[in-house]
């Protein structure tokens, strides 16, 4: 599951924040945070169990990203060191989400099995789903907007063939 989170969250940066993230995250105790980061990731855990702590580089700063079990569910925050929440990633179950998301994912997956779901939270609004695919063991990933629909960077040409999840 931690994997899975570090994956998801690095394609939140990559797709959603739009931030260059460095390959190398350290691994760290919770006991390492800096204060506001130990208060934001309490305040968005709810009594969650800490999985993982993490710290890397964006944009010149550093990130820490704490990835959480939330009642038998991942949950993944990214935090600034000042306490500024960035990003929210959390496990949906898929027959929570509503028809068109659910619509959406299954149009781009494709034959794919889907395997989970993640929505990304940014500034308190859900801005796109992240659902993990398992093609004939083709691993992969089908992301969709809020609505269902591919994100406006996802979208290919008219012209062209949507890629291969």
């Amino acid at each position: 599951m931690n994997q899975w989170i570090r994956v998801l969250l690095g394609a939140v940066l990559a797709l959603g924040v739009g931030a260059t993230m460095s390959a190398q995250a350290k691994k760290l105790k919770e006991s390492d945070l800096p204060e506001a980061v130990q208060k934001t990731a309490t305040e968005q855990g709810g009594g969650a169990k800490v999985m993982a702590v993490w710290e890397r580089e964006q944009d010149g700063g550093v990130v820490y990203e704490v990835d959480l079990d939330v009642e038998g569910h991942g949950k993944g925050v990214l935090i600034r060191p000042d306490g500024t929440l960035l990003a929210i990633q959390e496990e949906v179950a898929f027959d929570k989400l509503d028809a068109t998301v659910q619509s959406g994912i299954k149009s781009r997956a494709g034959d794919g099995k889907i395997s989970k779901v993640y929505s990304i939270t940014q500034d308190g609004k859900i801005v796109r789903y992240v659902a993990l695919t398992d093609n004939a063991g083709q691993k992969g990933r089908v992301i969709v907007g809020p609505d269902g629909a591919a994100p406006a960077e996802a979208k290919p040409p008219a012209e062209a063939k949507p890629p291969v999840q």
